[in-house]
C-alpha cells in the first residue's frame, strides 16, 4: 500500500501493546508462564492484527482520495470505529466463556485473550489514529500522482518504457521541492548532483545576467540537470521559473541506491538518461552546425 517500512512498523505498534500489557498483567496478578498461558500472545496477535490490516487498507484508499492525512484518518475511524468495537466485544465474550471451565489453565487463557481484545480495540481506535495523523506516510509518488497529469506521467523520457511500479521505485527516492514565478531554481556554475523533473508549471533555460533571454522552455514532465547525475560537475546553465513550480528531485545517492536493490530499474533508466542526454547533445550540434 505504501511501500515503506515505516508503515510496516506502524502497524506492528498497535498489536504490541497488548501484548506488552498481557504479560505485565501476568506478572502483577502472579499468573505462571505455561504452555496455555505463553499462546495467548500469538493466539491474540493474530486476531487482533486484522482490525489493522483493515484500518491500514482503508486510509490508504482514503489517503489516495483526499491526500491529507487527518481527513483520511478521521474517515477511516467514521468508517470503521463500530466494525471494529463490536468485533473485539464479540471475540472478548467468546474467550470469557471459557472461565467458566473446571480447567485453571484454561480459565486463564479466556480471561486473559478477552483482555487482550479489550485492550487490542482501545490501542486500534486511538493509538493507530494518532500515529497516522503525526507519521508521514504519503509517498512522494502519492503526491506526483495528484499533482501531475497522469499523462505526463507515462510519456515523460524518463520513464519511458517503466512499468508502474518500476516508475514508483524512482519517484519515493526523489524529493519534491515548489519555487515561486521569478524564481533561479539553478544557477550557471554551481556544483550539483541532483536532476529534476517539472510536475506543475512552466521553467526556462536563460542566458546568465540579469537581462538574459529565454533559450529553452521547460513544460511539465521535462527534466533538467541531467548531466549532473553522471558526473558532479558546475551547472552549464541558469533555470528559473516561469509560473510556480513543482519539481521532483532524483540525486546520485538515489540513483545509485536503486542500483543496488533494483538492478533492473537502474539499468531501464539510465537508458532513458543516456538517450535524454543524446538527443540534446544532437540538438547542440545541430544547431552549432547551422551557425557555422
Amino acid at each position: 500500500m505504501f511501500m515503506s517500512f515505516k508503515a510496516g512498523f506502524i502497524s506492528l505498534l498497535p498489536n504490541v501493546v497488548p501484548i506488552v500489557f498481557n504479560f505485565g498483567l501476568m506478572g502483577f496478578l502472579g499468573i505462571p508462564l505455561n504452555v496455555g498461558t505463553s499462546m495467548i500472545a500469538a493466539i491474540a496477535l493474530g486476531i487482533a492484527v486484522d482490525d489493522t490490516v483493515h484500518f491500514m487498507v482503508h486510509y490508504s484508499r482514503e489517503l489516495n482520495e483526499v491526500h491529507d492525512q487527518e481527513a483520511a484518518t478521521y474517515r477511516t475511524l467514521a468508517a470503521l470505529g463500530r466494525p471494529i468495537i463490536y468485533s473485539s466485544i464479540a471475540l472478548a465474550a467468546g474467550f470469557v466463556i471459557l472461565m467458566f471451565s473446571n480447567f485453571i489453565p484454561t480459565i486463564y487463557f479466556g480471561v486473559l485473550s478477552a483482555v487482550v481484545m479489550i485492550v487490542a480495540m482501545l490501542t486500534e481506535i486511538t493509538f493507530t489514529p494518532i500515529l497516522m495523523m503525526t507519521t508521514r506516510l504519503v509517498t512522494v509518488w502519492d503526491t506526483l500522482l495528484a499533482k501531475m497529469n497522469k499523462d505526463i506521467v507515462g510519456t515523460t523520457p524518463i520513464f519511458h518504457n517503466f512499468w508502474l511500479w518500476e516508475a514508483k521505485k524512482v519517484a519515493v527516492m526523489g524529493k519534491l521541492s515548489t519555487f515561486k514565478k521569478g524564481d533561479m531554481m539553478v544557477r550557471k556554475g554551481d556544483v550539483g548532483d541532483e536532476m529534476y523533473l517539472i510536475i506543475n508549471g512552466k521553467a526556462g533555460v536563460k542566458e546568465s545576467g540579469p537581462n538574459g533571454k529565454i533559450i529553452k522552455n521547460l513544460d511539465p514532465g521535462e527534466i533538467f540537470g541531467e548531466m549532473a547525475i553522471v558526473e558532479k560537475t558546475v551547472r552549464a546553465a541558469d533555470v528559473v521559473a516561469l509560473e510556480d513550480v513543482e519539481l521532483l528531485g532524483i540525486d546520485a545517492g538515489a540513483l545509485e541506491r536503486l542500483r543496488k536493490r533494483f538492478p533492473y530499474t537502474a539499468a531501464k533508466l539510465f537508458l532513458n538518461l543516456s538517450r535524454i542526454i543524446s538527443g540534446r547533445l544532437r540538438e547542440t550540434t545541430e544547431k552549432l552546425t547551422h551557425a557555422v
